[in-house]
C-alpha cells in the first residue's frame, strides 16, 4: 500500500498519467522520439551501454566493464543487453498499456510501477517494472526491469 500526503498522492497520478501517455505516444504516435527523451540522462547513457555490448564499435563496452560501471547504480541482470528500449525488438505494431499500477513511492520523488505493455501485431505482452522519477524538467524513466 502507499501512504503519503494529498500532494504526493497527486505526484502519484500524474507520474501514472505521464507514464502511460508517454509510452503510448513513443511507440505510436512519435516515432521519431528516441528512448533519451524520456529518460534520465543517467539510465539513457546505461541502456545505450546496454544496447552496444554486444556490437564491435569503439565505445562498446565489454560485459565486465558494463557491469563495473553500472552495478552500483543499477541491477544490470535486467540490462536487456542487446535489447531496444522496453520492448526488446525494434519493430513493433500498435503499443498498449493494459496495466500501470503503483507500486512503491519514496520521498525523493521516485514512483515504481507494475506494468504491462503489449504489442498488438506481434501478438507479445511484456511484465515490467518501471521506476519514474521527478526531475526539474518533468517526469522522466529512471529504471526499467523486464521480468523474465
Amino acid at each position: 500500500m502507499v501512504t503519503g500526503t494529498v500532494s504526493s498522492a497527486q505526484e502519484a497520478v500524474d507520474a501514472k498519467q505521464w507514464l502511460t501517455a508517454t509510452i503510448t505516444d513513443y511507440f505510436n504516435v512519435d516515432t521519431t522520439s528516441h528512448f533519451r527523451d524520456i529518460t534520465t540522462k543517467r539510465y539513457a547513457e546505461y541502456k545505450q551501454d546496454a544496447i552496444n555490448l554486444v556490437y564491435d564499435t569503439p565505445n562498446s563496452l565489454t560485459e565486465a566493464q558494463f557491469n563495473q560501471k553500472w552495478g552500483d547504480v543499477y541491477d544490470t541482470s535486467y540490462a536487456g543487453i542487446g535489447e531496444s528500449f522496453l520492448l526488446g525488438q525494434q519493430d513493433h505494431g500498435v503499443v498498449v498499456i493494459s496495466k500501470c499500477h503503483l507500486t512503491s513511492q519514496t520521498n525523493n520523488k521516485n514512483f515504481i510501477f507494475d506494468t504491462i505493455i503489449s504489442d498488438t501485431l506481434f501478438e507479445l505482452t511484456y511484465s515490467i517494472e518501471i521506476t519514474v522519477v521527478q526531475t526539474k524538467d518533468g517526469f522522466k524513466i529512471n529504471d526499467v526491469k523486464k521480468r523474465k
